[in-house]
């Protein structure tokens, strides 16, 4: 796996890289050394606290093969049990999987204070991202 940090001025400030100001750390995932298409995005002051933006997953519609929606299914649901223990996994799973293969376009989940995003459909990436209940 590779990890490559990238910064984002704060909207408070103007402060490029400030301790309070909210980066974008991009992870790139990868299956026997071999690009997956998938990756993570974490906005927030550092990686150790996120969720003072968002936590997003996308797969890439070329890589929607179905070993590599599976892969990817278990990745994201496995972080999103990490912070939504409360979450149904299996509600999860479906919403994924529906999105990837195109029989629903958009889903909203909610668990454990945070609002989980699910978008995609056929020919496109399958993005599901998890950020806070304002």
């Amino acid at each position: 796996m590779q990890m490559a940090h990238l910064t984002a001025a704060d909207s408070e400030d103007g402060a490029l890289d400030g301790p309070d100001s909210i980066k974008l750390y991009h992870i790139n995932f990868n299956a026997d050394e071999k690009e997956m298409n998938a990756f993570a995005s974490v906005a927030g002051p550092s990686p150790d606290a996120p969720f003072r933006g968002f936590l997003s997953f996308e797969l890439g519609r070329k890589a929607k093969k179905p070993e590599t929606v599976a892969t990817f299914t278990g990745i994201v649901t496995e972080a999103v049990l990490g912070i939504c223990p409360s979450i149904e996994i299996s509600s999860l799973v479906t919403a994924i999987a529906s999105a990837a293969y195109g029989m629903i376009a958009d889903t909203t989940l909610a668990a454990d204070g945070f609002v989980i995003e699910i978008h995609g459909n056929s020919k496109s990436a399958i993005t599901v991202t998890l950020r806070p209940e304002k």
